[in-house]
């Protein structure tokens, strides 16, 4: 009898969203999300799951990190950022 090998390390699965989903916590329609995709200027990274026309999710801990991306404690804060990009 084959002995199942061990596992190497535990990874802990990454919670994924649908675009409707993922516009709902940034407060955005799905349509900006998508127009967000095809521009590609906003920085928020996504997984497309297939071929043309298949499904894109983002992964929860990419939406974490475009927040914090995106959080300013004023706006010249922000200014100075965008100025960077």
């Amino acid at each position: 009898m084959a002995e199942t090998p061990a596992p190497r390390e535990t990874v802990e699965p990454e919670t994924y969203l649908s675009t409707a989903e993922a516009a709902a916590i940034l407060r955005r329609a799905p349509q900006t999300l998508r127009a967000w995709r095809i521009r590609g200027t906003t920085g928020l990274r996504f997984i497309k799951l297939g071929g043309r026309g298949s499904r894109c999710v983002y992964a929860a801990s990419e939406l974490r990190r475009f927040l914090e991306q995106n959080t300013f404690s004023s706006t010249s804060e922000m200014t100075a950022s965008q100025a960077g990009r």
